[in-house]
């Protein structure tokens, strides 16, 4: 979220958050973005609520959940998803986790959301580290991941504009 929002010409026009305390919420706020919140996820009061705002791309960024195939279809094929691994290794969660733990190319993926999760074509993919470079600190490559997620969604976000 702060790599989009440090990027000059950026227009996100909202940020949707069921956590309530997420620091993307305070960091849009931050920056005059608006935020919906809701402590429950009801994927047909956030589509009407994004299509009476006139929202109609979306980019999932730490947003953890299954996406109901209504929902997907209503904005596709403006929907991205970030995911920390080279997708199709390690869909789902704990993607960071189980590359690292097998010692496999650890990196990022940009797709396109469609019903069947992580399986979406991909915008774009990034290595971090062959299995030959891995960090013995799971932390500290785990970080790498999270520098490599700034600078691909910053990438995207510049075309996307």
């Amino acid at each position: 979220m702060q790599a989009l929002l440090d990027q000059e010409g950026c227009n996100i026009r909202l940020v949707c958050s069921h956590r309530l305390h997420a620091a993307a919420n305070f960091k849009a706020r931050r920056n005059f973005v608006p935020v919906f919140k809701t402590k429950k996820i009801d994927f047909s009061e956030w589509k009407q609520f994004l299509i009476s705002r006139q929202i109609s791309r979306l980019f999932l960024l730490g947003f953890m959940r299954i996406v109901p195939a209504d929902f997907i279809n209503s904005f596709r094929p403006h929907i991205l998803n970030l995911h920390p691994s080279l997708l199709p290794l390690y869909p789902g969660l704990e993607a960071i986790e189980s590359s690292f733990q097998e010692k496999a190319p650890m990196g990022v993926t940009v797709h396109q959301v469609i019903p069947e999760m992580d399986a979406g074509d991909a915008v774009v993919q990034s290595l971090v580290f062959e299995p030959k470079d891995i960090l013995e600190d799971f932390n500290r490559s785990s970080l790498m991941m999270t520098f490599r997620e700034h600078y691909v969604v910053r990438r995207v976000g510049e075309k996307w504009n």
